[in-house]
Order: structure tokens, then sequence, then C-alpha cells
């Protein structure tokens, strides 16, 4: 499967989008949030800036698409109808997507520049801003979200929050890029 992806110009962009939804539920495999993004960093390193913008929507909407499928069981017994669920569904994501490009743009830029310490600041910085937008506020799926199981890895949220746990989740995940 992966020499597939491989053969993709975007298979990276899927393979981190797959990565990152396995560690929420029902899956839980919270761990893989400390190599999920490293398939997507690499690509954002070596890409131009539109290809860069183009993965953000990509991770986005897998994302997004994933996080929010528990809109169609919940709005398709409220109408009886699965056709009906299924525009909520796709609507929110596309309300909504636009966090990942303007990420994936700024993450490709602080790899240009060489500011890798910066990546997880952006995160943590997008990852906050999502969660504060009156009526674009999705507080869930966070990066830091998968690790509720494991609280001996989440103490730094009782210094920054979650946010500043996302932003160790990144840093693993770019120390990652520089070892691959």
């Amino acid at each position: 499967m992966l020499s597939l992806l491989n053969r993709f110009k975007y298979g990276p962009v899927f393979a981190s989008a797959l990565l990152f939804n396995l560690a929420f539920p029902p899956f839980n495999l919270f761990l893989l949030v400390f190599v999920a993004l490293i398939p997507w960093l690499l690509f954002l390193r070596a890409a131009d800036k539109k290809s860069a913008i183009r993965s953000g929507y990509i991770f986005g909407l897998i994302f997004w698409l994933w996080q929010c499928n528990w809109i169609i069981p919940f709005v398709g017994k409220w109408t009886g109808s699965i056709g009906l669920a299924l525009v909520p569904w796709l609507l929110i994501p596309t309300l909504v997507i636009w966090y990942f490009p303007i990420l994936a743009a700024l993450i490709h830029r602080a790899f240009g520049m060489g500011w890798l310490w910066a990546i997880p600041l952006l995160w943590a910085g997008m990852e906050f801003i999502r969660s504060q937008i009156p009526y674009l506020a999705f507080p869930w799926g966070l990066l830091a979200n998968p690790l509720h199981s494991a609280p001996i890895l989440i103490q730094p949220a009782a210094v920054g929050e979650i946010y500043l746990v996302s932003a160790w989740v990144v840093l693993a995940n770019v120390l990652g890029v520089l070892i691959a």
C-alpha cells in the first residue's frame, strides 16, 4: 500500500491523514500522533508553495471528513434520511477546511527559512485559533486529544493547556523528520 501511495504525488499527505485519524477513536492508536505527521512534514519540506497549499486542502478534507463522521448517523436517525445526513457531513469540512492550507503554507515557509522550532508553535497556534473562532470553533480533533488515555504524556497541559501538549507532539514529529 505504501508503494502505491509513493507513486501518487500526495501519497505522503494521505498517509499522514490516515495515521492521524487512526490515533483517534474508535481505533485509539494514540501513540501514532508522535509519528503521524512525519510523511506530511517531509512532503512540505520538499514541496513548492502551491503543492504545499494543496496538501493542506487534502489533509484537511480527510481529517475533517473523519472527525465529522458522527454527523451521518446522528442526522440520519434524526431525519430518517442518509441523503440528508450527507449534506452537513460534506458542508462542515468545506467551511472549516481552510485552517490546514494556511498551516501548510506557514510550515512550508518555516522549512524554507530553517525555522524548524517554529513548526510546533505554528501548529499549536492554529489549533488555538480554530478552537476560538465563534461559529467555526471546532475544538475537537486537536492533536493532543488521543493522548487522553495516557495521562503521564499530557502533563504539560497543566502549564500550557492542550495546545502545549500539541506543540510538543509536533516537536516529536519534527524530530522524526530530522532523523528521516
